[in-house]
């Protein structure tokens, strides 16, 4: 069944003024694996203050402080979302401090109908929509200050705090801000987004090696920016990009620069798998060995019992050693030679967000050579992500998968209400535009004629929808075919006999109880109730009624 490519639509990377970057699939509702328990600036001013007594004793750690309660909190627990109780408990704490001075709750550039349409509270939401409202939803020309929105009508502490943590979840990192707008928006699919400058070399090999030509890239950037020194208000090359982009006419130079092939500006880079085996490479036999066996293949993955008996260790030294080999390569990521490595993990973090169909990355951890399949290191460092039929979805949350819930809601007719689906789904963390595919995949549902239909599950619905739609008596064939069913005339007419939904209205066709037919109840039946009604009549006519 066909339904709107949702996926197509491309995702917006917003830039606020402070070159913080923002993506809204990554953006996960307060107390839910990947967004913070403490917003930052809280972590940083009150990093000494110990976490709630109920926080500590729910994650059986005594010696965890406001520091500690980040992302990176989520890897102390299995669980997928805190208790609502447990978050309440962190609200009153954080409400008995004092607001760090000048904290800024929403970054001036950020659009406020892109930070309503968030995986915040329903109050939280309220409030940004009535601001809204009375202000319009386009970029903020302004930061606001947490002082400010806790002036809002009905905003708390603990709105305050789902805000600032919702943000911070959907962070991707910073770069150079635009003068011009405040605010840039960049299509998901250029792999490269978090890609640094590599530099501008004074001169370029030839393609033959033999000699070298001039290198037109400097002389063209100082052009540039000395038209934006003199044309624009521009003081970074990061503001002047953003005149160039179509908002003021740019300069020949800028033209020229723009045709200049990738290719000819720098040497292609090794693949990310390359640069981890090199590193690989460079290890001690033992350590290469569990590196190897733990993260070098996407599937079948020896146990560390078994990689134990491999190397001759126990169990508990080689998760040791694993951890530790975790740590130095994370480490590497962040050299020179690892940039690489760094770069193709934030893109798949920036592709796969909360969660995304497995072909939506696919590419991204495709192995250049079958014998080195690193796409299980990678899924962990960018997540870290686990394989859900075909999805990739963070680790922590897939215990917080609301589908079965979703699936169990269905209405007489076997249909799941969509917004109470969406609701669901949003608070879970999914972005909206993936609702449609993630509901229907492996043919849990279908939409048919935008009504969501459970498809997996018993016949029965599909039958009752089947007729809904058809809107008045029909025979098995005729229902059967309507949907396609695969079930035979014999299964479907056993479903329509034992189910009270349904009604014979007369030796073939079958309807709805609740339109109120009369039921067929055999051919004698029919003959006395027709007697009945209209008295005695010729045989002739009996035939006829």
């Amino acid at each position: 069944m066909e339904y709107p490519d949702t996926e197509a639509i491309p995702e917006r990377i917003l830039t606020s003024a402070n070159g913080d970057r923002y993506s809204a699939r990554l953006a996960v509702p307060w107390g839910k694996t990947g967004c913070p328990i403490v917003p930052a600036v809280y972590r940083i001013r009150y990093s000494d203050v110990d976490a709630p007594t109920t926080l500590m004793e729910h994650v059986q750690d005594t010696s965890l402080s406001l520091e500690d309660l980040g992302k990176s909190f989520w890897y102390r627990t299995s669980s997928p979302a805190l208790p609502e109780k447990l978050r309440q408990e962190v609200g009153r704490v954080l409400g008995r401090m004092p607001i760090p001075a000048g904290t800024i709750a929403i970054p001036a550039g950020l659009p406020m109908d892109w930070v309503a349409d968030l995986p915040l509270r329903t109050r939280t939401v309220n409030a940004i929509t009535r601001f809204v409202a009375e202000n319009g939803g386009g970029p903020l020309d302004r930061a606001l200050l947490a002082q400010e929105v806790m002036e809002w009508k009905a905003v708390g502490n603990g709105s305050l705090i789902d805000l600032l943590c919702v943000l911070e979840s959907a962070e991707l990192g910073s770069q150079a801000p635009s003068a011009a707008s405040g605010v840039t928006e960049i299509s998901q699919s250029a792999d490269r987004a978090a890609m640094p400058a590599t530099g501008v070399v004074s001169r370029l090999p030839s393609r033959d090696g033999n000699e070298e030509i001039a290198d037109p890239t400097g002389e063209y950037l100082r052009d540039v920016a000395a038209w934006a020194l003199s044309e624009t208000p521009a003081v970074t090359v990061g503001d002047a990009l953003g005149y160039l982009m179509g908002k003021e006419s740019p300069p020949e130079e800028w033209k020229k620069l723009s045709r200049l092939r990738l290719v000819d500006v720098c040497d292609p880079p090794a693949h990310p798998y390359r640069a981890v085996q090199s590193w690989v490479d460079r290890l001690p036999g033992r350590e290469q060995m569990i590196f190897m066996d733990r993260f070098g293949s996407a599937e079948g993955r020896p146990t560390l019992k078994e990689v134990g008996n491999r190397v001759k260790l126990t169990r508990e030294r080689v998760r040791q050693l694993e951890h530790r080999l975790f740590d130095r390569f994370s480490a590497y990521m962040e050299t020179h030679r690892g940039r690489y490595i760094k770069w193709r993990v934030e893109t798949v973090r920036l592709r796969t967000g909360f969660a995304a169909p497995l072909d939506q990355v696919a590419g991204l951890l495709a192995p250049p050579d079958p014998r080195y399949d690193y796409s299980f290191l990678f899924r962990r460092l960018a997540g870290p992500y686990v394989e859900s039929e075909d999805w990739l979805v963070l680790k922590h949350a897939i215990g917080g998968d609301p589908t079965a819930a979703i699936m169990e809601r269905t209405d007489e007719i076997g249909c799941i209400k969509m917004e109470e689906a969406r609701e669901a789904l949003r608070e879970w963390g999914l972005p909206h535009n993936l609702h449609i595919r993630w509901l229907t995949r492996r043919d849990r549902c279908r939409l048919i004629d935008g009504m969501l239909v459970r498809w997996r599950g018993p016949l029965g619905g599909k039958l009752a929808f089947s007729l809904n739609q058809i809107g008045a008596p029909a025979t098995v064939t005729e229902i059967r075919d309507s949907l396609d069913l695969e079930q035979t005339p014999r299964s479907i007419q056993n479903i329509l006999r034992l189910d009270e939904r349904f009604v014979r209205y007369s030796r073939k066709e079958w309807g709805l109880r609740w339109w109120g037919l009369a039921e067929y109840k055999g051919m004698a039946s029919t003959i006395r109730h027709l007697l009945e009604q209209r008295g005695p009549m010729p045989i002739n006519d009996v035939v006829d009624g």
